[in-house]
């Protein structure tokens, strides 16, 4: 007699065995329920769970390079701006407003009174001339220094032919204003200030821990990092789990849904997607979240849970111009247009455009005229005037000999 028919018989000499058989089907049924996914806590906890790709360099928005590390810098920092995600246009951020002077040479940027770092401090336009300074500092040697070269003397300084900062382009001409001069026009500006090069940093968060042009510094560690940003850092755990809550100081907090953002780095995708699919994540990164190989699945199956939206990059082969046969322009030109994109376009299922130009399509409202396509009759016969009727690969030269694709 197993378990369940010595309980239930019990049933019939009175009311403990009554207790008994219900208390055991209550435990049963507990066993057998289903249990509440990270997700689905995750949304009753206003908790979102991001599969981010790749573990950050650094939380260090000066330092960091990578477009998944820029998902965790938007969370812990704000620039002047932000790029609204329906329109792409830059909307206010730390700055409530802009003006641009008549010649567009001079931007001037009124930042929000209420804006306060997660410590409480306010944010004033001398921590955005602090943060320019360092970033463009030869002796910092950041990655994304160029993105601030727009501004008049900026590229100077940063490649050391000039050493007064003064003589750049940025002044803070009250706690709240700052003002920005430019090389020449550049009617971009106010998006290119969403970038995270150009977020503001804490001066003395960072001088409290070292110099202000040192990289790796422990001062954006847990406990340490200050930031003006919607959320906080509470933990980093290297190749486990960053966790950022909310900014009790952050001007707009009252508006800012969430309590909690948990970002996991997942270097490979299809882990990254499986762990989509049990439930452990609400959203996977932009690139290379989703195998290529799964997108029919979800579109035929589940396409409300796919979004193949547009990313500003360009994916391109370079050839070394220093080095035979690719010092000749023609060359290079019959090898572009040698390139079958579309058939390349289709191996990615629809999720890739051809790119006909290193500017993505409608960029800013502004697409590219007069690109490259495909024309593989013109490609042989510019081969076959550089020499190389038959094309390149195993072919012979009698200026190059034998030709051969490297690495090197």
């Amino acid at each position: 007699m197993n378990a369940f028919a010595s309980t239930c018989n019990a049933a019939r000499r009175g009311f403990p065995g009554k207790a008994a058989c219900l208390l055991l089907l209550l435990l049963v049924s507990a066993g057998c329920s289903r249990r509440e996914t990270p997700a689905e806590a995750g949304v009753r906890t206003q908790t979102l769970l991001v599969g981010n790709a790749a573990e950050p360099a650094d939380l260090d928005p000066q330092v960091q390079f990578a477009a998944t590390d820029y998902n965790i810098a938007n969370a812990l920092f704000e620039g002047l701006t932000w790029t609204d995600a329906k329109t792409s246009l830059p909307v206010p951020g730390a700055a409530e407003r802009w003006d641009e002077s008549p010649d567009g040479r001079v931007y001037t940027f009124h930042l929000r009174p209420e804006a306060r770092w997660s410590n409480g401090d306010p944010v004033s336009a001398s921590d955005f001339v602090f943060s320019f300074h360092r970033i463009l500092r030869p002796t910092f040697a950041s990655a994304s220094a160029n993105m601030l070269w727009p501004i008049k003397n900026a590229r100077a300084f940063n490649s050391g032919k000039i050493t007064d900062f003064s003589l750049v382009g940025v002044k803070a001409l009250d706690p709240v204003t700052l003002e920005i001069t430019l090389e020449q026009p550049t009617g971009y500006l106010p998006a290119l200030t969403a970038n995270q090069a150009w977020f503001p940093v804490p001066q003395k968060t960072i001088e409290k821990f070292g110099a202000a042009d040192r990289m790796g510094s422990v001062w954006t560690r847990p406990g340490n990092l200050v930031g003006n940003g919607p959320f906080q850092l509470t933990e980093w755990t290297p190749n486990g789990r960053i966790v950022v809550e909310k900014n009790p100081h952050y001007w707009n907090v009252a508006h800012c849904r969430l309590n909690r953002v948990e970002f996991f780095p997942m270097d490979n995708p299809a882990s990254e997607e499986l762990a989509f699919r049990a439930g452990q994540l609400h959203v996977t990164a932009a690139l290379p979240g989703l195998p290529v190989s799964k997108i029919a699945a979800y579109r035929a199956e589940i396409p409300r849970r796919l979004r193949i939206e547009p990313l500003l990059a360009t994916d391109y082969l370079i050839f070394n111009t220093a080095r035979a046969p690719f010092d000749r322009p023609a060359l290079r030109r019959a090898l572009s247009l040698a390139i079958d994109r579309d058939a390349i376009v289709g191996l990615y299922q629809g999720s890739v455009l051809p790119a006909r130009g290193l500017t993505p399509p409608n960029c800013g409202g502004y697409t590219m005229e007069g690109a490259p396509h495909d024309d593989a009759a013109a490609a042989r016969t510019l081969l076959a005037d550089a020499g190389f009727p038959r094309g390149l690969l195993g072919q012979r030269h009698p200026d190059f000999g034998d030709f051969k694709l490297s690495s090197d």
